[in-house]
Order: structure tokens, then C-alpha cells, then sequence
């Protein structure tokens, strides 16, 4: 153990440790004997203390906060008491993937049925994610390899509405006007030219939906070295409103290494379906985004029906490591 009393005595190092662990507190107790200098540093009258007794509780996700209650016996006067804390720095890293359709809406695969028919011009439009920022499905999880710990995985999947006749309000090269007024984007109230609340009609907004996330619970950590961390995340989900078997699916293969602390380098290995657009982020910074690279080629019906229907239209790659920052 090593203490600085006061600076004109430098640094004293104490010889003799021992120390203890109470599991029922979560706390250590540490006491140090046989200081270096106790005697040969004395500007004003003063020696260092003889023994020191410090109770240590250390806390938080990654044991990063600590708060000690310490105890110093200097000869000739009362025991010196008092208290300190702090909060170490760790690097930790959120790994997030996300995939998102980059236009205003898309055209379905599947008319409109109305009392069993179908009405005059009426193949259903899809609300999806440009200018919006949402997403079809997302994952993240924090991982801290410095301490070979990761928690808080997440899985979710946007909200899924679809219009009839009628849309878009504004005009058939228009965006659809549609936002969310009051409580969440999946059942909540939502204004706008294109948006009625009359479920199941056909006409404007037809049907809302939350695509199930049972297929997206799929992550894996590892920390191939003690400063780096490897996280992969995959899944693949559909879209509730329609017949199964279209899925979007992909495994990003996430590596990062804080080996320089002040420069930590993220990459991806990727692989996906061609549709829709697939973002890879390290702390809020972009190492992956599938347009970059020219996916997806097209938002039209026909191109997204065999990107999705298990025609074998993976994307597969991996991206050069980039400059990502700490948390």
C-alpha cells in the first residue's frame, strides 16, 4: 500500500498488508503496517502515520465506484478518521445493429381484402423508417472487456402499419402523413392526413402490427484478449401483417479492441439479407451501413420478394476497423 501523508514527505509505502472480505456487506477491510519513512521526514513536527485501517465497498456494473471509511494512527496524537470515494474510468462499448427500410413507405406484396373482396386499386402500402428514424428490428448490449463483463442485451422490432385506398392523402408521389399523437408507436393514437382509425376498412390506415422477437434473442460475448471484446449479433424477424416466410435475417460478428485507450478500433464481419439497410454502431458511431456499399439495390416489390423469400440473397463482407469512441 502506498500513501502520500503531505507532499514534503513523498510517497510512503507500507510493508506489512493483510486484510479481509465480509460477503454479508460486500466489503474489504485492509490494514497496513511499517511505513518506509516514518521517521526520517519531519518538516513540522510531524511523523507519518504508523498504521493505517481502510474499509473499502466497492460497487457499480463493472465494480467501477468504490467509498472508503479509513482509520490512521500517528503517534502522540487522537486516530486521524475520514471518508473518500471515487468512480474508476472502464472503457465500456454499446454494440447496437439495426436494419431499416430507407424510404418513406413500400409497396406490399398483398392486396387489400375488404368483406371478403377485394377492392379497386388497392394493394396496401407499408409506413416505414426514412426521415422517421425508426428501424424494422434493432439489438444491443454493453460489453466492458477491460473487466470481461457484458449486460443489458435488448431486442425489439418497430411498429408495422399498412394503408389502403385513398393513400398517400397528399397525392400518389407524396409522403405518407402519418405521427404519432399520443402513447407508444404500437398502440398508441396517431394524426395525419393518412391516418383515420378505422381498422380493417381498406381505406387510409388499414392495420397496425408488432412483429414478434423470439428469433432475435440470438447474441453471443467473448473476450479474446484482456482488452477486447467479441459480440455477435443475430436474428431474423418478419413482418406481422403478412404471410410467413419473408424474413429479414442477419449475424454481425462485432469486434472491438481498447488495447490504445485513447483510440479503441471497432470492425464488423457481416452477413445478411439484400433487404432492407443494416446499420452496425460502436458507441453511437456508424462502423457498418449496408447503403454505403449499395444495399439495398431497390425498395420495389420485386426486388424484395427474393431478397426475403430464401432465394440465398445473403450479403457478406467485412468492414476495415474505425476509430470508436469510449463511454
Amino acid at each position: 500500500m502506498q500513501r502520500t501523508a503531505f507532499s514534503e514527505c513523498g510517497v510512503t509505502t507500507y510493508s506489512s498488508i493483510s486484510g479481509s472480505y465480509d460477503a454479508n456487506s460486500n466489503t474489504f477491510t485492509i490494514t497496513a503496517s511499517q511505513p518506509s519513512n516514518q521517521n526520517n521526514c519531519d518538516p513540522h513536527s510531524f511523523v507519518v502515520a504508523t498504521s493505517i485501517t481502510e474499509t473499502v465497498v466497492i460497487s457499480g456494473a463493472s465494480c467501477s465506484q468504490a467509498s472508503v471509511q479509513y482509520s490512521a494512527v500517528v503517534p502522540g496524537f487522537p486516530p486521524a478518521n475520514g471518508s473518500s470515494s471515487w468512480q474508476a474510468k472502464t472503457p465500456h462499448f454499446v454494440i447496437s445493429m439495426s436494419d431499416y427500410i430507407p424510404v418513406d413507405h413500400v409497396l406490399g406484396p398483398s392486396p387489400c381484402f375488404f368483406n371478403g373482396t377485394i377492392p379497386t386499386n388497392n394493394q396496401l402500402l407499408y409506413l416505414v423508417d426514412a426521415y422517421r428514424g425508426t428501424y424494422r428490428t434493432t439489438q444491443s448490449i454493453l460489453s466492458i472487456p477491460d473487466a470481461r463483463y457484458d449486460y443489458g442485451f435488448y431486442a425489439n422490432t418497430g411498429a408495422t402499419r399498412n394503408y389502403g385506398g385513398g393513400s398517400p392523402a397528399n397525392g400518389i408521389f407524396a409522403n405518407l402523413s402519418s405521427y404519432l399523437v399520443s402513447g407508444d408507436i404500437y398502440t398508441g393514437l396517431y394524426g395525419g392526413a393518412d391516418e383515420d382509425n378505422v381498422q380493417y376498412d381498406c381505406h387510409l390506415w388499414n392495420n397496425k402490427g408488432h412483429a414478434d422477437t423470439g428469433n432475435m434473442q440470438n447474441y453471443s460475448v467473448s473476450f479474446p484478449t484482456a482488452t477486447s471484446t467479441s459480440v455477435l449479433l443475430s436474428g431474423s424477424a418478419g413482418n406481422p401483417l403478412e404471410p410467413p416466410g419473408a424474413d429479414i435475417s442477419w449475424a454481425m460478428l462485432v469486434n472491438v479492441d481498447d488495447t490504445n485507450k485513447s483510440s479503441p478500433t471497432a470492425y464488423v464481419v457481416y452477413s445478411h439479407t439484400c433487404y432492407p439497410a443494416f446499420n452496425v454502431k460502436v458507441n453511437g458511431t456508424v462502423i457498418y451501413d449496408s447503403q454505403n456499399i449499395g444495399y439495398p439495390q431497390s425498395n420495389m416489390t420485386a426486388y424484395i420478394g427474393p431478397c426475403l423469400g430464401g432465394l440465398g440473397r445473403i450479403v457478406n463482407g467485412q468492414t476495415s476497423p474505425v476509430v470508436v469512441p469510449q463511454q
